[in-house]
């Protein structure tokens, strides 16, 4: 949830920086306050009723989730950051008020829901507007595709050598290849708001986007073929 707080205010120019600070801060504390409410508030007839609906075809738990989801987005995207923050908000109140044994059905349920249809929507809509085209337009795209590539490797690779003391030679590389993979889901998320807002470059966001699918198809390959490699332990 952090990087998505942080690349909001950045790239958010709808208020001047103490308005953005003093809207996270409003939001932030009705979070909190349904947190709260979510963890403190569990009179035993409603626990009954929600254990009772989400064995039948009201799945009353789900739709609350889905609709806290939905009021949250709407609230954030009124104060001026983007749908996607009010998401994990969300997120994060049902995950604190079903902690435990007794949650697990219903996490599992949501799961279900979230990994097995909202999920996928998210990538297909991802994949249909990406443009790519636009990763050979012009040099100045083509040169950043790699370099982004690279970047990932530098800055998510290169901190796994500060622990070469628990890896032996021969792992250190393959480990730091595989670490250097781009999380897909939130590049995306930042591309998007960077879009949104209009405070970055189309072309600078598709390439950024290439990169990363590019780290997931190049860097676990090559971290599998160097250990394919290694010699077999005596």
């Amino acid at each position: 949830m952090a990087p998505i707080v942080a690349v909001s205010l950045v790239l958010s120019n709808r208020y001047s920086s103490w308005q953005e600070l003093g809207f996270l801060l409003v939001f932030l504390a009705l979070v909190a306050g349904a947190a709260a409410v979510g963890i403190g508030a569990r009179p035993p007839a409603v626990l009954e009723l929600l254990a009772r609906t989400l064995r039948q075809s009201t799945q009353l738990p789900v739709r609350l989730a889905l609709f806290l989801m939905a009021v949250l987005g709407v609230v954030a995207a009124e104060i001026g950051f983007e749908r996607i923050l009010g998401a994990f908000a969300a997120g994060m109140i049902v995950g604190l008020a079903t902690r435990g044994r007794d949650g697990e059905p219903f996490r599992a349920k949501i799961d279900a829901v979230c990994f097995g249809f909202l999920t996928p929507f998210f990538f297909v809509g991802t994949g249909i507007a990406f443009d790519l085209g636009a990763l050979t337009r012009d040099l100045t795209t083509m040169v950043l595709v790699p370099s982004f590539l690279l970047l990932f490797l530098a800055i998510r690779g290169a901190p796994v050598f500060l622990y070469r003391r628990e890896l032996t030679p021969p792992e250190r590389l393959p480990f730091a290849l595989s670490s250097s993979v781009a999380s897909l889901g939130l590049v995306v998320v930042i591309t998007h708001i960077g879009l949104w807002t209009r405070s970055m470059n189309p072309d600078i966001a598709q390439a950024l986007i290439g990169a990363a699918l590019l780290s997931l198809l190049v860097y676990p390959t090559l971290a599998g073929f160097l250990v394919s490699r290694r010699p077999a332990p005596a």
